[in-house]
């Protein structure tokens, strides 16, 4: 396949380093993977923002380590993104939640169907969470198809083909478990928020499925213990959202 078939993904930041940082990392483990998709990074926010100094050292060491000669890029000044830049987008990622979906939603409202959001903090933290939010974002796309046919591979699945496949075991598993839906407001000072719990997923998967449905929703939202709070009662939408993705879903309670 030529590169013209390649996707475009494009990560958003107010802080350019680590969208350049996740673009540098997700493109060099793509092309590891075989992956058809191909990274690029923009800026949200005007100025030249160098972030936390150490966090920008040390993810300036780790993407040394690669060493596929695209580590230069990881210090060149930001560029703001454009309307040209969304729109030849597949897949666009906002690495920061409030700040973000505030400028988008000023500058780039035609497109925010394309967009994921992150919740990635501006922390010493942030460069662990950006290697494991880029590498959960690399295995979904890797179950959804995005991946090349691999020359022999030793137990590739045929469907997806990953030598380690899940996405049968993930099928099962939807199909099998009960996803509950349910409306609370004891406690929340007269709010309402619909629950979702039940879900056979890991705090990443839940993370990223609580982000997707608080788009579809309109709405904010968390994951806690476990379970997904979406703000609001959207009890008859998630339902539909869920079921659509081989859930079998129950409402409960009024």
């Amino acid at each position: 396949m030529g590169l013209s078939q390649h996707k475009n993904i494009l990560f958003l930041g107010g802080n350019h380093l680590d969208s350049r940082f996740a673009e540098i990392l997700f493109n060099f483990e793509a092309k590891k993977l075989g992956l058809l998709w191909e990274a690029a990074s923009r800026n949200l926010t005007e100025g030249h923002n160098t972030g936390l100094e150490p966090a920008a050292e040390s993810a300036l060491k780790y993407l040394q380590t690669l060493g596929d000669g695209n580590n230069d890029r990881f210090g060149c000044p930001p560029v703001a993104a454009t309307a040209h830049d969304m729109e030849r987008a597949d897949l666009i990622v906002a690495l920061t939640d409030i700040e973000a979906f505030r400028l988008i939603s000023e500058q780039f409202l035609p497109w925010t169907d394309k967009i994921r959001y992150w919740q990635i903090e501006d922390t010493q933290e942030v460069l662990p969470a950006l290697e494991r939010e880029v590498k959960s974002l690399l295995t979904r796309l890797i179950l959804e198809g995005g991946r090349r046919q691999l020359t022999s591979p030793p137990t590739a699945c045929p469907e997806c083909h990953h030598p380690m496949c899940t996405c049968r075991a993930q099928v099962k598993t939807r199909k099998s478990a009960v996803v509950l839906i349910a409306k609370e407001t004891k406690g929340r000072h007269g709010k309402t928020v619909s629950t979702i719990s039940g879900l056979p997923l890991d705090d990443s998967e839940l993370s990223e499925l609580a982000m997707q449905l608080k788009q579809r929703c309109g709405s904010g939202g968390t994951v806690k213990d476990g379970r997904i709070e979406i703000q609001g009662d959207h009890r008859d939408k998630l339902r539909k959202e869920l079921e659509g993705m081989g859930y079998r879903v129950k409402r409960v309670g009024g």
